[in-house]
């Protein structure tokens, strides 16, 4: 009994000024009123994506969730997140069965962070989606006079949309929440698209000088998706990645 009764001790005492330890414990019983009344009055459901498909899987792009998706080259991964976010994000979209602008009522507001594309590559789709314009049309210069004044339009609905727009094309952990913080507090940003998931050689570096040398590829991709769900819960945010 003295033995347990100082190894209760020694443990308090670890626990308080040894360990570092982020999150609660307890009884699993602990605060359950309280999580079920604030999940009653507010459902656990996001934004909508472009996809019924995926909505219905994840429920939305939730605050506090983080959502990689994966696929070749070329195959729509940059497109669809341009999509998702200029639909949760922009204030009017083209409807092409009613053929009239739909204000949209969104209160979300974007990041779109690209570390390989340039900005035309980012912009251009974005405002064929809000236009309802093939993209096509504008790299081949075939656009209908019909077709140009929607574009027109849309880029008036872009500028006044809360969609914000960031190159890095060589970066570490670092840098990417820099970033993101920054435009959490300067513009209350609450929806990220992070195009895409890479490693770099300033995250190698980086990592080195942490002390985690000789890193496979695969290990510092882990590192960083844990770090931008981290990001995720610090900044009370959804952040996409491929």
């Amino acid at each position: 009994d003295v033995v347990k009764h100082i190894d209760s001790k020694i443990i308090d005492i670890k626990t308080e000024f040894v360990v570092d330890k982020e999150g609660n414990g307890g009884k699993l019983s602990d605060n359950i009123r309280d999580i079920f009344r604030k999940k009653k009055l507010a459902p656990s459901f996001g934004s909508n994506f472009l996809s019924g498909f995926f909505n219905a899987a994840t429920r939305g792009a939730r605050t506090r969730k983080f959502y990689c998706i994966s696929g070749n080259s070329g195959s729509g991964k940059t497109r669809s997140m341009i999509g998702n976010l200029v639909g949760m994000c922009a204030t009017k979209i083209y409807d092409p069965n009613t053929k009239k602008w739909i204000v949209t009522n969104n209160t979300d507001r974007g990041l779109f962070i690209s570390t390989e594309l340039e900005e035309d590559e980012i912009k251009i789709p974005a405002v064929c989606f809000i236009a309802c314009v093939d993209e096509d049309s504008v790299h081949n210069n075939t656009v209908t006079d019909e077709e140009q004044e929607r574009l027109d339009y849309a880029m008036d609905v872009l500028e006044e949309s809360p969609i914000w727009f960031e190159e890095m094309f060589d970066f570490d952990d670092n840098d990417l929440e820099h970033e993101i913080e920054r435009y959490v507090v300067k513009h209350g940003v609450n929806k990220i698209m992070f195009d895409y998931l890479h490693s770099t050689l300033k995250m190698f570096e980086s990592m080195a000088k942490k002390g985690a040398r000789n890193l496979q590829e695969h290990q510092v991709l882990r590192i960083m998706s844990i770090r931008l769900k981290n990001m995720c819960n610090k900044y009370n945010v959804f952040i996409q990645t491929s």
